[in-house]
């Protein structure tokens, strides 16, 4: 008996080297959270660019390539992960269209007036957008689009015609509206409004003419347009432009986040990317002496994890579970003359590492990745 159970381990120790055993949870989960990325092509002999929207598994597996016909600038999925929202970066921003998780076109949406900023609202078939408000003088509002019915409402008015309600993010629990209060000729405001539907459309903002309604909580002015990110406790606004703090709205106080001095590395303001579910964050960072860093870091700076990697591009993205990061990253040679690129994904705790595929792409090309 003794022999047969030595024999037995000897033969699952040698099944256990030749098996891969995954590291992370995704891999078990019954849904396979997809990734999404735009890339641009140059042609090296005509120099004409070509778009591309992919869509793939984390590990690769079963990879969609569709054609587009513009350059993007976001990439958004649904809350429950089955709908992905193309906003251009073309055409005055007077369309999204909307893929299934397979990459077939499911609808396309066409405000009568040009949007100046998208988020999903509400469930997974409402998008909130800012727009024209030609009822209140052409100032920019907040409407919400019913994508089953072509039906909308408005939820924030807008104001006079040098006055925009822009980059609308909506809390993880529905509860709280954040957005950006731009006026010509004055500085930007972050205002928070507690959802509530039936005092839509809240009143109109003024900050030129005093006109501040109750309703909004008002931040101080950022020095230039944030970005808004809510923690998962849908209570804390993270506000990322040249500093980056945080604001609880229960507390109604401000936390500013030390980025520029994490264990002798800088973040830069714009790059701060929120975990969705933790509160971390990623960036890349550099010192004088290390070069470029993707450095992941707890809120309060007590945990920091340095991932040392060629890369010096920009797009970050958390899978929904934050146990893995995806980013573009250079490979060491070109080919054809061209710059070799691969999507790398890599665990959050620095321990694991793979690369998911090679593309390849010009000088100019940069990459937009949802996860």
């Amino acid at each position: 008996m003794k022999r047969l159970t030595i024999l037995l381990i000897l033969v699952l120790t040698v099944w256990g080297s030749l098996v891969e055993v995954p590291t992370n949870k995704v891999w078990a989960q019954e849904k396979v959270y997809r990734i999404a990325y735009v890339i641009v092509l140059q042609d090296s002999v005509s120099n004409k660019y070509s778009y591309y929207l992919e869509i793939v598994d984390p590990g690769g597996q079963n990879k969609v390539r569709i054609p587009l016909n513009h350059d993007v600038e976001r990439l958004l999925w649904s809350p429950d992960h089955t709908k992905l929202a193309v906003i251009p970066a073309c055409c005055e921003y007077s369309f999204v269209d909307f893929y299934d998780e397979k990459g077939i076109l499911i609808k396309t949406y066409k405000p009568v007036y040009y949007f100046l900023g998208f988020t999903w609202f509400g469930n997974n078939n409402e998008v909130l957008t800012s727009k024209m408000d030609v009822i209140r003088g052409d100032g920019v509002g907040l409407f919400v689009q019913d994508l089953t019915k072509d039906s909308e409402y408005k939820v924030v008015s807008g104001s006079h015609f040098d006055t925009w309600n822009i980059s609308p993010v909506v809390s993880p629990d529905g509860r709280f509206l954040a957005f950006v209060h731009q006026e010509f000729g004055s500085n930007n405001w972050v205002v928070v409004v507690k959802l509530d539907s039936s005092k839509y459309p809240y009143d109109y903002l003024d900050f030129h003419n005093e006109h501040v309604p109750k309703d909004y909580v008002v931040l101080d002015g950022p020095d230039l347009n944030p970005d808004l990110r809510w923690l998962s406790d849908s209570d804390t606004l993270l506000v990322s432009s040249s500093s980056n703090y945080l604001f609880s709205v229960s507390r109604k106080t401000k936390t500013e986040l030390e980025t520029s001095n994490i264990q002798g590395y800088s973040c830069s303001g714009g790059d701060v990317i929120l975990a969705h579910t933790s509160k971390r964050i990623a960036c890349w960072a550099s010192n004088n002496s290390a070069g470029r860093v993707l450095l992941v870091s707890s809120l309060d700076g007590t945990y920091v994890m340095k991932i040392h990697t060629e890369s010096t591009r920009v797009p970050l993205s958390w899978s929904p579970d934050d146990l893995m990061i995806v980013y573009e990253c250079p490979e060491n040679y070109q080919s054809g003359g061209l710059d070799m690129y691969t999507l790398c994904i890599t665990m959050s705790d620095g321990f694991s590492f793979w690369k998911l595929h090679s593309i390849a792409q010009a000088w100019y090309s940069r990459l937009l990745v949802a996860w």
